[in-house]
C-alpha cells in the first residue's frame, strides 16, 4: 500500500510535495506526491496549466520506471523558482564558495577499526577545501577520504599509523596555495556537490524493484488526466471529435493498465466503467464491473458494483447471466429485499420464478423447501 501525502488544502499539499522532491528528486513516491497535488490543485481551481503539469509529472514516474531521468519536471516554474531562490541564498550566505564537507561516519569508524591510514590533503587559505586523491568519492555533500594522495599531511607519529582527523587539519592555520592541478580537483568537487548534480544522481536502490501499487498509481493519475482533458471539449462532439476520441482511448488504456497492476483498485473499475458508459458502451462497462475480484463478504464499496451489475443485467434482460443471481443476493442481504422490488417485478414478468425463489430463500437465510418459503412462493404463484 502506497501512502501519499494528504491535506485538505491542495495549495499547501503542492508546496510540501515540492520540498519532498527537492530533498530527493529521483523518488517514485515524491514524484507521485507532486503529481497528485497538481491534479488536486487542478480539481479545485480548474487551472489547465496545472493539469498539464500533472500529466507531465505522472509521465515522468513511468519514465523513471524505465531508467529515464525525470528532467521534464525541472522545466516546471516551481522548480526553476525554488532553485533560483536557493542559488541566491547560497550566494548571499557565501555557501557555495565555502562548502563544508563532513567525513562519512561509517567509513571513518571502519577505517579506524581496521587500522587504515587516512591521510588528509593540504588546503588553501581561500577555499578551506581538502585536497583529496583521485579515489575520493562525493556522495550528496559527504566526502570520503582515501589513501593515495601525495600531498597528505604527515602524522606526528613516526611510524605513520596515526589516524588524522580532517576536522583538525582544515582550519585557520592553513595558508599555502594549492597547485593548479589540485585546484582543478577542488573545483570538480564543488561542482559535484551543487544541488542540481546531487539531485540528478540516480537512486538505484529504490528503482530496481518498483512495487506494482506505485506503478498503478502513476497510470491511474494519467487516466484521470485524460478523462479531464475530454471535459475541456464540447460533450456534444464526443463521437465526432478525433481529439476527444484520442483522449478517451488513452484514458481507457491507462485504466486497464491500472487494473492489470492492481486487481483490487476499486476506483479504477468504477471510473473506467463510467467512462465506457459515456461512450454509450454499456456492454463493456458491464464486463468491467463483473471482472472485479469480489470478496466473499461484501463491503460497502463492492456493493456499488453489485448494484450496477444488477441494473445493467436487468436493463438488457440478461436474466440467464450467471452473475445476476449472486449480485441480487449480495445486494438483497446488504440493503433488504424491498430494495430489489423493481428487479423482482421484471423477473416475475419474465417468468424467471426459479431465480426469484432462490433469491428470497437466500436473503431470508432459509432453504427453498422451508414451509414458510413454500407458502410464500405459492402465494406468488411461483410454484
Amino acid at each position: 500500500m502506497v501512502h501519499l501525502l494528504k491535506d485538505s488544502n491542495p495549495e499547501i499539499l503542492y508546496q510540501i510535495s515540492q520540498l519532498y522532491l527537492l530533498y530527493k528528486f529521483e523518488s517514485i513516491t515524491n514524484l507521485l506526491n507532486l503529481a497528485n497535488s497538481q491534479l488536486q490543485l487542478y480539481e479545485s481551481t480548474n487551472d489547465q496549466q496545472m493539469l498539464n503539469f500533472a500529466q507531465q509529472t505522472f509521465q515522468s514516474v513511468i519514465g523513471l520506471e524505465n531508467g529515464l531521468l525525470p528532467s521534464d519536471v525541472k522545466s516546471q516554474p516551481w522548480w526553476v523558482s525554488l532553485n533560483n531562490r536557493i542559488s541566491e541564498f547560497k550566494k548571499v550566505n557565501n555557501i557555495q564558495n565555502n562548502p563544508k564537507f563532513k567525513q562519512d561516519s561509517q567509513q571513518k569508524s571502519s577505517d579506524v577499526s581496521s587500522g587504515k591510514k587516512i591521510p588528509v590533503g593540504k588546503v588553501s587559505s581561500s577555499s578551506k577545501v581538502p585536497v583529496v586523491a583521485k579515489s575520493t568519492k562525493v556522495e550528496k555533500g559527504n566526502l570520503k577520504l582515501s589513501a593515495g594522495t601525495k600531498n597528505a599531511a604527515k602524522s606526528s607519529n613516526k611510524s605513520g599509523d596515526k589516524v588524522v582527523n580532517s576536522s583538525k587539519v582544515i582550519g585557520k592555520n592553513s595558508s599555502k596555495d594549492l597547485p593548479a592541478q589540485k585546484a582543478e580537483e577542488v573545483d570538480k568537487i564543488i561542482e559535484n556537490t551543487r544541488l542540481d548534480n546531487i539531485l540528478e544522481k540516480k537512486d538505484i536502490s529504490e528503482n530496481n524493484s518498483i512495487p506494482s501499487s506505485k506503478r498503478a498509481l502513476a497510470r491511474y493519475g494519467l487516466a484521470k488526466v485524460h478523462t479531464y482533458l475530454v471535459a475541456h471539449h464540447n460533450p456534444e462532439l464526443l463521437h465526432t471529435s478525433e481529439l476527444q476520441q484520442n483522449y478517451l482511448e488513452k484514458a481507457v488504456t491507462y485504466y486497464k493498465e491500472v487494473i492489470d497492476l492492481d486487481t483490487h483498485f476499486l476506483d479504477a473499475y468504477i471510473e473506467l466503467a463510467n467512462l465506457l458508459m459515456k461512450l454509450k458502451d454499456e456492454e463493456r462497462a458491464l464486463e468491467v464491473y463483473i471482472s472485479y475480484p469480489f470478496q466473499q463478504d461484501v463491503n460497502q464499496d463492492e456493493l456499488y458494483l453489485h448494484s450496477e451489475i444488477n441494473r445493467l443485467l436487468i436493463k438488457h434482460k440478461k436474466f440467464k447471466h450467471p452473475k445476476l443471481l449472486d449480485s441480487l443476493i449480495m445486494e438483497g442481504k446488504a440493503s433488504g429485499i424491498k430494495s430489489l422490488s423493481n428487479y423482482v417485478d421484471a423477473l416475475d414478468a419474465a417468468g424467471e420464478y426459479k431465480i426469484l425463489m432462490k433469491l428470497y430463500a437466500s436473503v431470508s437465510g432459509k432453504s427453498e423447501t422451508d414451509s414458510d418459503m413454500v407458502n410464500f412462493f405459492k402465494s406468488k404463484f411461483w410454484v
